[in-house]
Order: structure tokens, then C-alpha cells, then sequence
């Protein structure tokens, strides 16, 4: 063999080894590609760690109802029973403790808001303040610091004049900026779903409207950010009903800029995300069969029902917006129902999703 035969023999050997380095690095690629989808579609769940033991029941607000006579029918897009999670993480709340300082620091939040004045005690936690006008109140649990503050627009017009009108947008920012200038917006907060609306404030009610040329006010909701579990997905915190939110507020369209905040109900509980423990979660076959022999609450206004179509079941997790021990996964059953007077409404039901067995897998 001459040296050009070797040089001919070299240089295929040197293709033949890019070739077939390539083509193996393309099958690990894809190899790796698949298994990432594969891992999207089959999460793996975590162990099983059960650290809080076993956990307080859930005080649910809603109504139970006998559901032994009420039709019930699944109706979901493939008219089957959905996937759900078998375990999922429970996370304590960072609950505040009573202490000596408790009454200032509501005092320190109170004058954020332009209240002055020393507060009157309603009980042991709850003390309520008053400008010297008597226009605005604000009512504090000085242990917690949730609030409601309130402006007393029924007896000032002026609080009602639309010569400063908001957009949804505009109005979504300033209810954020509130929050924010008065040191209460938390991260959960400002990561979640704002939903404002327009509605007309009279003296005697208010009213949603269809369009903001009707209206002299913005509803704001402000709901905590879903809880991120990685590939696992994200999971809503719901309230004692899918519309309620922590934060409420309603906004005037008034261009005095110490009447544009009318109202605002402020019910935060902080959850430690950082601290949580895992447990086994209902199957889902298992919490069908609670739901239709009548162990779930209904929440809302909902009346005896003569049949239902349960069109939606998914995993949520439920704030009751009082003082809880720990955040707990809820399964959530929505459709709509008919009464025994043919009136077809909407429902949502909860029922707790932990499972009873607290035997570590």
C-alpha cells in the first residue's frame, strides 16, 4: 500500500467516524428530546412525607345538599373521569402571633391610609378608626392586619362625579399601585389575576355595567398567583367561592384624589411555599363517587337540585380567608344544574382532596 492508498484509507476512516459520531450524537438528541416530552406528559410525582401528620379538616363555607334523588351526569369534553394528580403538596401559612407591638404597628398602617387619630377597641383584636369628617373608617385585626377600609360616599356626592374616568387597564395599575405604595402587595399578589370591572355606585347600591361609558367606578379583584409545581403544572388557590379574591377594592372616577379609593377589603393570609409536605391525594374514581353521594359543599347561592351535569373536575387549592393552619388541595366540580322549577344555573362544588389514610408510601 502506497502512501496516496493510505491517505484514500485515512481520510474515508475520518468521514465513517464524523458520520457516525454525528449520527449518535442526533439519536441522543432526540433520545433526550423524547424523554423531556415523555417527562412533560408523566410528570413524576414526589414521595409521600406526610411531616404535618394528619391535617385539620377543612371548614369549607357553603352548603351541603342531598343529592340522593338529584340526576347527576357526567358531562366533561371526552365524557370521562380526568388524570389528576395522586399527590400533591400541603403548605403551611406563616400565622401571626399576638404581641405587645401588635397595636402600633396597626397604628403605623392606619396612618397610611390618613387616620390620625387614636382607634376605638370593638374587642381584644379588632379596633376601628375614624377621621375627625367621619367620611372614611378603617376597621384592623391588629393581630393579622387585615382590613377594610371604607369611604362614606353616600352622604359626598362629590366622591361619585365621573370627571376623571378610568379605563380597566389604567384602573387595574392604580388599584396595584395602592397596594404597593402602602407595602401590601406581596409577591402572590402582584404575580396573580387582577379581574376589574365597571360599575355604577349609588347611594343606595351598585350595579356592574356592560361598558365604561355607563359606569363611575372600576371593581378590582386582586387573586393569589397559582401555585408552581414545575413540570408538574400550576395550581389556582381558590376562595370560599371562585369569585372571591384575598384583595377587593372599588375605585371612583372622581379627579380628588381622596375620594378615588372607596373601598377596599384587604384578607391576606401569607403561606410559606418554601416549608411544604407532601400527601396522597384522593383517586379520582374515589372522589367522584363523595361527590355524587353527597359529601362535597356547594358554595355559593344554590337551591335543591333536581339534576346536574358536571362539566369540569380539576384540582385547586382552597383559602377560606380566616386563619388556617394549612393550604390544602380541594377537588373543584362545576357545571350547571336545574331546580325543580326548571331554572338552569351554574354550581361549584369543593370537596377535600388529601386522602384520609395518612400511611407514608
Amino acid at each position: 500500500m502506497d502512501l496516496s492508498e493510505i491517505a484514500i484509507f485515512f481520510r474515508k476512516s475520518l468521514i465513517w467516524l464524523v458520520l457516525g459520531t454525528t449520527f449518535l450524537l442526533v439519536v441522543l438528541l432526540l433520545t433526550k428530546i423524547l424523554a423531556d416530552y415523555w417527562q412533560n406528559l408523566n410528570p413524576t410525582e414526589p414521595a409521600v412525607t406526610q411531616l404535618f401528620g394528619e391535617l385539620p379538616i377543612l371548614n369549607i363555607k357553603g352548603k351541603a345538599l342531598d343529592l340522593s334523588k338529584t340526576q347527576i351526569d357526567l358531562d366533561t369534553v371526552d365524557l370521562a373521569l380526568p388524570k389528576l394528580a395522586s399527590v400533591l403538596e400541603v403548605y403551611p401559612f406563616n400565622k401571626a402571633n399576638p404581641s405587645l407591638l401588635d397595636l402600633e404597628r396597626a397604628k403605623g398602617l392606619a396612618l397610611n391610609f390618613g387616620f390620625k387619630d387614636e382607634p376605638q377597641a370593638l374587642n381584644e383584636r379588632t379596633y376601628r378608626w375614624v377621621v375627625s369628617t367621619g367620611s372614611k373608617t378603617l376597621t384592623a385585626d391588629i393581630v393579622t392586619k387585615n382590613f377594610t377600609f371604607q369611604y362614606d360616599y353616600q352622604k359626598d356626592d362629590g366622591a361619585l362625579k365621573t370627571d376623571s374616568p378610568l379605563n380597566l387597564e389604567t384602573g387595574a395599575t392604580r388599584a396595584k399601585e395602592i397596594l404597593k405604595g402602602k407595602g401590601l402587595l406581596p409577591s402572590d399578589l402582584e404575580g396573580g389575576q387582577l379581574k376589574v370591572r365597571p360599575v355604577l355606585v349609588s347611594k343606595t347600591e351598585i350595579k356592574n355595567v356592560s361598558s365604561l361609558s355607563e359606569a363611575n367606578g372600576l371593581e378590582v379583584k386582586i387573586f393569589r398567583a397559582p401555585i408552581d409545581l414545575g413540570k408538574r403544572g400550576k395550581i389556582t388557590i381558590l376562595g370560599p367561592t371562585p369569585q372571591d379574591s384575598p384583595v377587593s377594592m372599588l375605585l371612583s372616577f372622581s379627579s380628588d384624589s381622596n375620594k378615588r379609593l372607596l373601598y377596599l377589603n384587604y384578607n391576606y393570609f401569607p403561606i410559606n411555599l418554601s416549608n411544604p409536605s407532601t400527601y396522597n391525594v384522593k383517586l379520582i374514581d374515589e372522589a367522584w363517587e363523595e361527590f355524587q353521594n353527597s359529601v362535597s359543599t356547594f358554595v355559593g347561592e344554590i337551591d335543591i337540585l333536581a339534576s346536574i351535569k358536571v362539566k369540569e373536575i380539576y384540582l385547586s387549592y382552597y383559602d377560606s380567608y380566616e386563619v388556617q393552619d394549612f393550604l390544602q388541595p380541594i377537588f373543584v366540580f362545576s357545571g350547571y344544574a336545574q331546580n325543580y322549577s326548571g331554572k338552569e344555573i351554574d354550581f361549584v362544588a369543593y370537596l377535600p382532596a388529601v386522602s384520609i389514610s395518612y400511611e407514608t408510601q
